[in-house]
């Protein structure tokens, strides 16, 4: 916006002919009268005696008021605007990293947050389970790809001392003591089979061995686990077809509905490993039968079993046959003569 000429200001002594002032200390000028053009005469009656229509002017013209930022540079003034769109964005910048950072640190801190524990649990391979000792990722049976040994498994380092009976509202559930007691022999199995390997894990052991996942030690604390024993059975003679091993994995909880919760929990962990679910006998309190067939023609079989404050998981493998029934005696054997 250009600014506006203003008018010059009338030198000292002269008479500004538009605001019709006159300098100080001297008469007004006299004026030639007013000569209209010919054919332009006002009419004189029209106006009152002694007023003279040529002398009326407009009021002087008040100087502009400019402001600052119009008269500055083009240059100056697109700067300002550069710099004014950077802090701009600068602080939505600044305030979505708020948001971000204060978004993760609440989902880092949220403890029912289960989704990737899940999905380490299910990319985790039968191979890796095996390496973390007796495979206790509730199969406890060779895998179906792998041979069948021919020698006794040996026996993991035990664990510290057995942990005490608790009392009060956890008067059903059992300690490492007590579970131990309750593993078979192997005069309940075919002919064949060894007097069995006996071992235990602890807490973490426990937790390693589903999955290592956040939300495994949530439920086994929120279960009120007390212990896991474990005793593997081998049948180093037996033909192609029968079974060969045989494992019995006992956990304690704190009651029986704390058991009855786990038994899903620790089978649904082999349906992400190549398990399917058969029909289940008919077997304490809450039941689940899963298996497994392998390429090389092994059979894999996992039976979960609830009983008050124990779950129970009875494991078999046969190459060239199916193990099931052998199993199924098993749990018929132990869990009807408690």
């Amino acid at each position: 916006m250009e600014p506006r000429p203003q008018q010059p200001r009338p030198s000292s002594g002269q008479r500004n002919p538009a605001s019709g002032q006159t300098p100080a200390g001297g008469p007004p000028p006299q004026q030639p009268p007013y000569q209209p053009l010919p054919g332009h005469e006002f009419p004189q009656e029209g106006y009152p005696e002694g007023y003279d229509p040529t002398t009326v002017v407009a009021a002087p013209r008040t100087d502009y008021d400019y402001s600052p930022l119009d008269l500055a540079p083009p240059g100056q003034r697109r700067r300002r605007q550069l710099i004014a769109g950077a802090i701009g964005a600068l602080s939505i910048i600044l305030l979505g990293a708020v948001i971000v950072f204060g978004w993760m640190l609440l989902r880092e801190n949220d403890p029912d947050d289960g989704g990737e524990d899940r999905v380490a649990v299910a990319t985790q391979t039968a191979e890796s389970e095996d390496q973390s000792g007796a495979g206790d990722d509730e199969a406890g049976t060779p895998p179906a790809t792998a041979p069948v040994s021919t020698e006794a498994p040996t026996a993991p380092a035990a664990t510290e001392a057995p942990t005490t009976a608790p009392e009060g509202a956890n008067a059903g559930a059992l300690d490492q003591t007590g579970l131990t007691a309750l593993l078979p022999d192997n005069s309940l199995l075919p002919a064949g089979f060894d007097a069995g390997v006996d071992s235990s894990r602890d807490l973490a052991g426990v937790v390693e061995a589903l999955g290592g996942s956040r939300i495994a030690e949530q439920n086994l604390t929120n279960w009120g686990w007390t212990a896991n024993v474990e005793r593997v059975f081998s049948n180093p003679t037996a033909e192609a077809g029968l079974t060969s091993s045989i494992t019995v994995s006992l956990h304690g909880f704190k009651d029986a509905p704390s058991a009855a919760e786990s038994l899903p929990f620790y089978s649904d962990i082999l349906l992400n490993l190549g398990y399917y679910e058969v029909d289940a006998p008919q077997i304490g309190e809450s039941v689940r039968l899963l298996r497994q067939d392998g390429e090389d023609g092994g059979v894999t079989v996992a039976l979960y079993v609830q009983q008050g404050s124990v779950m129970y998981r009875f494991g078999g493998y046969a190459m060239g046959g199916d193990p099931t029934q052998d199993v199924i005696n098993l749990a018929t054997a132990v869990i009807g003569g408690q």
